[in-house]
């Protein structure tokens, strides 16, 4: 009988345990099911304090989609003139880290959010968020001003109204001669033809731009009204718009995400993008909090932006170790950086670490800056190399281990039998 015992009591050390140890022990296993019970899917409906609507249209190979309608916006337009599309990761199993990304308005701004599904008190799924908001910099000398960090808690019912989809209203309340046509919007960030079925429609605005003309930093701007310039033949060889196209240099050319990246800390990025905006990839970091959170291999990269337009803003997360982390990236690409006129990837990052309790909300985030360039920076793990991982010579790797009640089945076994004993006696 003994025996029998053995296997679950060096485990959970359960064998000659308090009662009463054991009745607690028993209490938080049975929540913890409840909690596996209920953030069993993330699909569905959430509301964030603030109005806006999430839904979540379902996991397919690891991903998040869906449609997020914001109820605020830094400034009048900043939403653009719909609903905007989610693209993200899926938590491995239920209570696992993800994060997801939302692009605004075409790239002026990207906003990334990393975080876990809870149980909280009174028995609500919730799904505590934080979230990293970047804003076009028209220079690299300006991004220090283009951030903003904060936290969402999202739950099943309404918090604060909003925008809904079913009310066919997709952007935060504006004023009643706000006009759309002020708007110094960007590209649409993918063309309609190239958008997946499940995602259409993904625009509901018009794309008329005859009248329109882009500026070096990608916004529209206005001639309709504006008189043809007059100049002579020597001023047509010295204006730029006059020269032929062979001559012509882009002031800001399109900066490709596409290619290998290395950060200063040695870490090594390989980004793909296809036509609808969609960035996939790999990442293996150099770095890690402790020995093993990085996991057993290199990770993968799942996020979306602008597809070759320069400046624009974009987003992608990376997994760590079975869900037990996730980090969102977010920033630009910049053509023009530094004396060099190098392309460099400028990034801020969010670090979700899994957390217990709704309580622990505060403890849960890690913030960072990180450069990357095309050119190795640091030394560290490579996929040419074959070296997937963070130099752990000589330390010791705990094993990753699935997210699994079977400790708790045996104490609640181990409960019932005492109580049972108990009664008896």
């Amino acid at each position: 009988m003994l025996a029998w015992f053995s296997n679950d009591i060096t485990t959970c050390w359960l064998l000659n345990t308090p009662l009463w140890v054991l009745f607690l022990l028993f209490g938080r296993c049975s929540a913890y099911g409840k909690q596996i019970e209920n953030c069993a899917t993330l699909q569905g409906v959430w509301y964030n304090q603030l109005g806006s609507q999430l839904i979540l249209s379902g996991h397919k190979h690891g991903t998040l989609e869906g449609e997020y309608r914001t109820s605020v916006e830094v400034e009048i337009g900043d939403a653009g003139h719909s609903h905007s599309i989610v693209v993200g990761t899926a938590p491995k199993s239920p209570g696992a880290a993800f994060g997801f990304s939302v692009v605004w308005s075409h790239g002026r701004s990207t906003t990334i959010w990393t975080g876990q599904c809870v149980v909280c008190l009174g028995g609500h799924e919730k799904l505590l968020t934080t979230w990293l908001l970047h804003s076009q910099a028209s220079s690299c000398d300006d991004k220090w001003k283009s951030n903003r960090i904060g936290r969402d808690i999202f739950t099943r019912y309404e918090q604060k109204p909003g925008p809904r989809k079913e009310k066919d209203t997709h952007v935060p309340e504006r004023p009643s001669n706000y006009s759309s046509s002020s708007d110094k919007s960007m590209k649409p960030l993918v063309k309609l033809s190239n958008l997946p079925e499940s995602w259409e429609p993904l625009l509901r605005e018009s794309t008329d731009t005859r009248w329109k003309k882009y500026d070096s930093h990608g916004f529209y701007r206005n001639f309709a009204k504006r008189k043809p310039n007059r100049l002579s033949s020597a001023g047509k060889e010295r204006h730029p718009q006059h020269r032929p196209a062979a001559a012509m240099k882009s002031a800001t050319p399109p900066c490709k995400l596409e290619g290998t990246w290395y950060n200063e800390l040695g870490s090594e990025v390989i980004l793909k993008q296809d036509n609808a905006g969609i960035i996939k990839g790999e990442y293996r970091t150099a770095v890690e909090q402790s020995p093993g959170a990085a996991g057993n291999t290199h990770s993968l990269v799942h996020g979306i932006g602008n597809f070759h337009e320069p400046n624009s803003t974009f987003g992608f997360h990376v997994v760590w170790r079975n869900g037990e982390s996730v980090t969102g990236f977010v920033g630009q690409c910049h053509s023009t950086c530094a004396l060099e006129q190098m392309d460099t990837l400028e990034m801020r990052w969010i670090l979700w670490q899994s957390i217990d309790k709704c309580q622990d909300h505060w403890r849960s985030t890690l913030y960072g800056v990180n450069t990357f360039t095309r050119y190795e920076q640091a030394a560290g793990p490579r996929k040419a190399e074959n070296v997937h991982v963070p130099n752990r010579a000589g330390e010791d790797i705990k094993p990753i281990e699935p997210i699994s009640a079977s400790c708790c089945h045996g104490a609640s076994f181990l409960s019932l039998l005492f109580i049972l004993l108990l009664v008896a006696l």
